[in-house]
This record gives C-alpha cells, structure tokens and sequence, in this order.
C-alpha cells in the first residue's frame, strides 16, 4: 500500500517472464466482504475490479 492506493506485483510464472507492477489508486478499490484481497479480470487479462479489506484502525 502507498498513499495513494495499492500497488499489486505479478510476478513471472516458474521464472520466466517479467515483473509487471500495477497501482490501483484507493477510489477504484471496493470494500472487501471477507477481508480478503481479489482482483477480477477480464479476458485479456485487464483489471475488472479489485477488493481490498477495511483499513484497521
């Protein structure tokens, strides 16, 4: 997390491929029902939505 929202990093698959970062600023980031992170794509692979758990305060 930043302070100005998310920062995800897919890694390579078994090694090969690059490192791709991918920031999600914390207005397109809804409230997770079960406290978990998810991140829904689309067919080409392009975020849909991204869940993040309530900040603990």
């Amino acid at each position: 997390m930043t302070g100005e929202g998310y920062i995800i990093i897919h890694g390579p698959l078994a090694g090969m491929g690059p490192v791709q970062h991918e920031a999600i600023p914390f207005s397109e980031a809804q409230p997770s029902p079960d406290g978990e992170f998810w991140r829904c794509k689309r067919p080409d692979g392009s975020r849909r939505c991204f869940f993040a758990p309530p900040p603990s305060t």
